[in-house]
Order: C-alpha cells, then sequence, then structure tokens
C-alpha cells in the first residue's frame, strides 16, 4: 500500500463505483469500469491495473510466484480467482461453495470449499484434491506443506504431500466454524491457536496434544513476532502472553477501558501497538505495554449483527481500513490522524499481503492495491545515484581478522564499518551458533567431518578457530548469536545470514532458534536478516515480522523466489550485477549488495553497475578505494 521511501501508494478500485473520487489526481475524467495512474500518498491513490470483482464479498488476498489469488462471491456461489501481479490478468478461475481466505504453500494453493477442502494447482488452476471434513472449513493456515483449519466441531491438519489428514482433535463442545472471511486458526512456531463459540484452544502443531484451553468464547486471534497471542474475551481485548504452553494470561490495565464489542475484526499488529476494528463502527489503537487506548478513529455507522467487521493493515507507518460506510482510510500509525480518504463503495473489506514491495487489498469493488511499502523504522532510504556504496564486512571480514569470532566483530565495530555480515547455524541442541561451514574442519584444523548440527554448542565452542588465522587470536572460540547481539549495534547494522537447511523441521527450529536469540537482545536497532533460502526468510518474517530482510540469491531462480517476499536488499553474487537489474530494483524500491569482493580489482565493475553494497572479506581496502 505504502512506497518505500518515495511516498507512493497504487490502489486498484472500480471509478463506476469511487464516482470518480480519484480523477482530480489521475488527471483523467472518470468514467464508468476502471482505470489506471500514480498518485502520491499525501494526496490519496490512484488505480495501476484494474479487474472488477463486482460488488460481493471477497476474501483477504494471497500473493506468490507472481500469482495474488482471492476468493469472490458471485451470484452462483464462489470461485477462487488469480490473476497476474504486474498486469492483473486473469489466469485462471475454480468454483468453490464458501468464501475464506486461502493459502498458498510452494506450487499449490489451499482453499476452504464448503465442507471440503480443495487444492489447486498455482499455475494452471487445476484441482488437486479435495478432503471432505466433518462441517464449514476455515480460512486455512499453512507452514511447511501442512494446512490446518477449523472445521465444526473438529481442528484437522492435513498433509499436503500425502493427501490425507495427519490428526485430527474433537473439540468436544457445541461449536461452529467462525464466521468470516478470515476467520480460523492462527500459527506461531509450534502452537497453534484456534478460537471457537466456546473457548479458546491451544494445540501442539505437530501432534495435536492440547496445551491449554480457555474457557470463554472468542472468534478472532492472532500473534505478535513475540509470540503473545491477541484475542477479545467478554468484549475486551485480552493478550495471553508468553510461555504460551502454560496460558498464562496478560490483561494490562483493559479491563479499565471501554469495550470494544462482541464482534471485532482480527488485531492487526505492529511494534508498540494494537490495532482493531469494532463493531461500532471505529477503528482504535492500543499499546501492548500497558493497554492504554492511544487513539481512536471514528468510521461511520455500526455494523448490524452477524456481519463481519473489517481487518485493518499494518503497513510501514500506516493504517489501512476501510470503514462501514466503504471508505477506504490511510492513518498514521502513531497517532491515528488521517493521511486520506476514499470512498470505494460499501461491502466488506479485507486485509492486506504483502509480497515484495508490492502491498495486496481485497474488498467489495476492490480488488488490488500495489505499491513499495516503508517500514516503522526505515534502516535507510534508497541511496541516491550519487550515494556513496557502503562496505559490508563478510563475516566480520574474513581476510583481515578471523571470520565469524567475537575478535572480528569488535575490530569491525571499532573502524566503523557500514554493515557486518556474519553467518548462523543450527547445534544440536537448538542454539544459534555463529558460523559458515558445515563442519569445523577448516577453521578448527579437525578432520573428523562432523556437521555442526550434530553437535551441541559446548562441543562446538570447545574448538579454537582463532589460531590458524593468527597466533594472537588464539582461544577464539565460534560464539552464540545472543552475544554478538550484546555488542554495541547502535553505529553499525548487523546483516544475519541464516544458513539453509534441507530439512522442514530443521528450518523451523533454526527460525525458532534464531528468533529466540533476537528477542533476548536488549534492542533489535540495525538488525536485518538474510538467507539464501526463500521459505527459511519466510519463516523468520512470521516470528520477527519487524526486522528488514534481506534476499540472498545466486541465479535467476532464486531473484525470483526473494521478490515474493518483503525483502529491502537483494544480495546477489557480483557476476549477476548490471544496471539494468539495479535500476529495476531501484524502481521496486530494493537496494542491490553483491558479494563477495576479495580483489579490489573487481570494484570499477560493481561501481558502473550502480551496486550500493560491498559485501567483502577486505573492508578495510574497499573503504579507502571507495574513499
Amino acid at each position: 500500500m505504502i512506497l518505500r521511501s518515495l511516498g507512493i501508494v497504487i490502489v486498484v478500485v472500480s471509478t463506476a463505483v469511487a464516482q470518480g473520487a480519484f480523477s482530480q489526481v489521475a488527471g483523467t475524467p472518470a468514467r464508468t469500469g476502471w482505470h489506471a495512474g500514480w498518485g502520491p500518498l499525501a494526496a490519496g491513490a490512484d488505480t495501476v491495473w484494474h479487474a472488477s470483482t463486482g460488488r460481493c464479498e471477497t476474501s483477504s488476498p494471497v500473493v506468490a510466484h507472481g500469482r495474488v489469488v482471492i476468493v469472490e462471491r458471485h451470484a452462483r456461489g464462489a470461485r477462487v480467482v488469480a490473476r497476474d501481479t504486474v498486469t492483473g490478468a486473469l489466469a485462471w478461475r475454480a468454483p468453490v461453495r464458501s468464501v475464506r481466505t486461502p493459502a498458498i504453500d510452494g506450487g499449490r494453493v489451499v482453499a476452504a470449499d464448503g465442507d471440503a477442502l480443495a487444492v489447486f494447482d498455482l499455475a494452471t488452476g487445476a484441482r488437486i484434491a479435495t478432503e471432505r471434513l466433518d462441517g464449514d472449513v476455515s480460512a486455512p493456515v499453512i507452514d511447511a506443506g501442512v494446512v490446518w483449519v477449523h472445521a465444526g466441531r473438529r481442528v484437522v491438519a492435513y498433509g499436503l504431500a500425502e493427501r490425507k489428514i495427519r490428526w485430527s482433535v474433537n473439540l468436544r463442545a457445541p461449536s461452529k466454524t467462525p464466521a468470516g472471511p478470515d476467520a480460523g486458526p492462527a500459527l506461531h512456531g509450534q502452537v497453534l491457536a484456534v478460537p471457537h463459540q466456546t473457548g479458546l484452544r491451544l494445540l501442539d502443531a505437530h501432534t495435536g496434544e492440547t496445551l491449554w484451553q480457555h474457557p470463554h468464547p472468542c472468534d478472532v486471534v492472532a500473534f505478535d513476532d513475540d509470540g503473545t497471542l491477541w484475542t477479545v474475551v467478554d468484549e475486551r481485548l485480552t493478550a495471553f502472553a508468553r510461555p504460551l504452553a502454560n496460558g498464562q494470561i496478560w490483561t494490562p490495565r483493559f479491563s479499565d477501558r471501554a469495550p470494544v464489542g462482541k464482534q471485532t475484526s482480527r488485531p492487526a499488529i505492529a511494534p508498540g501497538l494494537v490495532v482493531v476494528a469494532t463493531a461500532f463502527g471505529d477503528l482504535r489503537g492500543y499499546a501492548t505495554v500497558d493497554g492504554g487506548l492511544r487513539w481512536s478513529r471514528r468510521g461511520g455507522k455500526t455494523i448490524r449483527p452477524g456481519s463481519a467487521v473489517a481487518a485493518p493493515s499494518v503497513v510501514g507507518d500506516a493504517v489501512l481500513w476501510t470503514d462501514p460506510l466503504g471508505r477506504l482510510h490511510c492513518l498514521d500509525l502513531a497517532t491515528g490522524a488521517a493521511r486520506w480518504t476514499r470512498a470505494l463503495g460499501s461491502g466488506v473489506s479485507a486485509s492486506a499481503s504483502i509480497a515484495g514491495n508490492t502491498a495486496f487489498v481485497a474488498a467489495s469493488g476492490v480488488l488490488a492495491m500495489r505499491g513499495s511499502w516503508r517500514r516503522p523504522t526505515p534502516v535507510a532510504p534508497l541511496p541516491s545515484p550519487t550515494a556513496r556504496p557502503l562496505v559490508i564486512a563478510h563475516r566480520g571480514g574474513a581476510m583481515e581478522a578471523p571470520e565469524n569470532t567475537m575478535a572480528a566483530f569488535r575490530l569491525a565495530i571499532e573502524a566503523g564499518f557500514d554493515v557486518v555480515e556474519l553467518d548462523v547455524k543450527l547445534t544440536k541442541d537448538d542454539r544459534a551458533v555463529v558460523f559458515h561451514d558445515d563442519t569445523l574442519d577448516r577453521l578448527a584444523a579437525v578432520t573428523d567431518g562432523r556437521p555442526v548440527r550434530t553437535l551441541t554448542l559446548t562441543e562446538v565452542q570447545s574448538f579454537d578457530v582463532g589460531h590458524r588465522f593468527h597466533e594472537k587470536f588464539r582461544g577464539e572460540h565460534p560464539p552464540v548469536l545472543e552475544d554478538v547481539l550484546a555488542l554495541d549495534w547502535s553505529r553499525t547494522r548487523l546483516m544475519i545470514e541464516v544458513k539453509a537447511e534441507k530439512s522442514a523441521a530443521n528450518r523451523r527450529r533454526l527460525a525458532d532458534a534464531v528468533a529466540r536469540a533476537i528477542r533476548s537482545a536488549k534492542s533489535r536497532a540495525g538488525l536485518e536478516l538474510a538467507s539464501f533460502d526463500h521459505r527459511l526468510l519466510r519463516l523468520l518474517h512470521t516470528r520477527l515480522p519487524a526486522l528488514p530482510l534481506i534476499g540472498i540469491a545466486g541465479n535467476d531462480s532464486e531473484i525470483r523466489d526473494h521478490l515474493d517476499l518483503p525483502i529491502e536488499t537483494l544480495a546477489l553474487s557480483r557476476k549477476l550485477a548490471s544496471r539494468a537489474l539495479r535500476d529495476d530494483l531501484t524502481r521496486r524500491g530494493i537496494r542491490l549488495w553483491c558479494w563477495t569482493v576479495r580483489d579490489l580489482k573487481h570494484l570499477a565493475a560493481l561501481q558502473k553497475a550502480g551496486v550500493d553494497g560491498f559485501i567483502t572479506d577486505i573492508p578495510t581496502g574497499v573503504r579507502r578505494k571507495r574513499e
């Protein structure tokens, strides 16, 4: 919805509904149908591509691999619709019987189909599988090839690869699937939260074992990046704080606040703030620390009983929300102050989906909104054509100090390099250790070839990795990520490259270990998450959504995979760098860094290509040459 640093928003809207609301910005007369144009954030938004859904109920959109997918209601039922993210061209349609937000895993689309779960091919729309369940199926949630849904009295985990149910849990209470396109379970790590009419149940996502239950009914739940579960209980916004396994309840001062009503939207969560829309027709921002009401914005009429409440979307430093009168509002996240409002026509809106630097939102009469977006606290603005490229000390400066050691990081911070890069791997006891190779052989002068992931942290740290570089570094051991984060990163940014894992289970374990380490840090300022593996980067983003992402790629396929994520930087092999690629990424709002500079003779070609950052083993020499 919001461009990263250019401050531009692009909207797709039916001008027949909008009654010319965008014509003065676009500079063209309004006409029936759809039209395209650009507009600044301060003034509002205009269309970029158009595809009418009609005045009908739609789900939230999901985006992956060049497709934006929604479910829309029409005269004869409902259908899944896939369109090209760039042009809006129709790719395929497929009939279903309910309007629930779908989910995408790899090349598969999973959607609710009445009392069944339907799986479609993302490229062609061909139906791959249908699984009949006992009751109306909720919006699905997916992770690593497993789908979780709430269907009537049951919660079901379905394996996409084997096309069969892995486990099913009976809620053992009169229950029906919560209403609304977005209603359904929420997932955080290995914890699955299931809201239903008779309470809230938390399950182990892999086994279905009940962790704990809360006896009061609720319809909507959302996790923040720290693992706190937000919902509405007894008409009051409530937080179930970590550790989730014992159901500890944290409701600071919410009991002293005005009720939010029985019907609310799914909460939208930003650092320090949770935003919820109520059935009273207003939008409210509450502080996550003390539960205090920070701001409230009146949106219009009270919603009739039984209607779904439009979910707000937090994107960067703004909130986007469609009120009950069908007006799209862009509000300041910190204050709730209005930036602009546009009339879209009545209907139920849906929350946003972000892919790369593009955001999409679906509503009655609105198919998609797209444009780059900003974070609440951007790491840095996009460089101007005359800006000096950043110097990124690869593994702390691997040719100037023993790589990935505390000594290297201290020297890099003292030298004042722009960014320091490090590598993180998983140990046997699920710790995030700072190390690059699969084995210790190269750096520790051992030859047993045992993988790092088969060793405990204590075993890994028993090896000296400094003396082979120089005798003065004897006694340097692979540090744990928590120790590196304890250094002062207030003036130097830290690029945390999380090394790829082959299995989905190990990817989840590694993402959890990195998230635990970062959450324990005193400050997250200056931290950026990076990986070659787009699947791992996606897992990290779900756990730490406020941290900027860096996609690392060595070929065109990896580039395409990363562009489906909200990356701020793309780090490429220097052999792939070109001015055309840099210009294309800049238009998308993405910086281009290149790896790995080990010889100063490579700098001239990279500077000619307009590269924004050099990832280098010789940061001192590169900085001197840059100057």
